[in-house]
């Protein structure tokens, strides 16, 4: 343990020089990045801390490691979101750990040490997938899309139990020809043809009543 730069200074011993100290700490830096390079487990740890901290904290700054967690607002882009199936669960599951995290920041890295393996996993989980990110917008991300899409196979994404195509999700913000397709590929062209004379208000209303328990999807989902 050393001494405080107070203790030394009334010893007549003058503080170390900043670039000194930074030297020196960057040394120390470099030796714990190659210790916990050899301990898997810690470095879990710390992953989850930096999560943790910017998740129920935001307090990302609070971390020795630079891991940044984001996590974009997807109400701006589909209105009435939070109130879905998946927002419903991500927030419930949001509370159920905020109601377990202790009051301060400074507090959480002893709350993660104490979780068992299974635990700590799954509170990583919850704060990476809030950083998820796959929203076709105005930005073109191609190479982050296709890992989108490759991630929903891996966890066997289904989104038949997340949305369904509605006069108000869907037919009713697309043009008759996209409500006929629709229609021909979740019943038939017959089908299709029986409402194509509609308008199109009564025409994505008739679809809705044809479609949503078929399990049909556009492509995009």
């Amino acid at each position: 343990e050393g001494r405080t730069e107070e203790a030394e200074e009334e010893d007549g011993l003058s503080p170390l020089s900043d670039r000194l100290v930074a030297d020196l700490t960057a040394h120390r830096t470099m030796a714990l990045r190659d210790a916990l390079a050899e301990a898997p487990d810690a470095a879990l740890l710390v992953v989850v801390h930096a999560a943790v901290l910017r998740t129920f904290y935001g307090a990302a700054s609070a971390t020795c490691a630079d891991i940044r967690f984001q996590s974009a607002s997807l109400a701006r882009e589909a209105e009435g979101i939070e109130e879905g199936t998946a927002g419903r669960r991500i927030a419930e599951r949001h509370e159920s750990w905020a109601r377990q995290m202790p009051q301060a920041a400074d507090e959480a890295w002893g709350f993660v040490l104490g979780l068992d393996y299974d635990s700590r996993a799954s509170l990583l989980a919850h704060c990476v997938a809030l950083t998820v990110n796959a929203v076709h917008g105005w930005e073109r991300r191609p190479v982050a899309w296709a890992l989108a899409d490759a991630l929903a196979v891996h966890v066997g994404l289904d989104m038949t139990g997340y949305w369904a195509p509605t006069a108000r999700s869907y037919f009713g913000r697309v043009t008759k020809a996209r409500i006929a397709e629709a229609v021909t590929e979740a019943v038939s062209d017959e089908a299709a043809g029986r409402i194509g004379g509609l308008k199109e208000p009564e025409m994505g209303q008739a679809a809705e009543h044809l479609v949503t328990e078929s399990g049909w999807l556009p492509g995009v989902l």
